[in-house]
């Protein structure tokens, strides 16, 4: 039975390498941290 291969929204980032994948994280994470820190009153309790 042949296999079938699943495509998704996220195929291509569990495709890529680690290294990749933990320096895409780090720049979004950056980024987040840049846009919420102009608007601290959106994440305030």
């Amino acid at each position: 039975m042949a296999e079938q291969k699943k495509k998704g929204a996220l195929d291509w980032y569990f495709k890529s390498n680690l290294l990749t994948r933990i320096l895409i994280g780090l720049v979004l994470g950056a980024i987040v941290g840049i846009i919420l820190g102009f608007f601290p009153s959106s994440v305030k309790p």
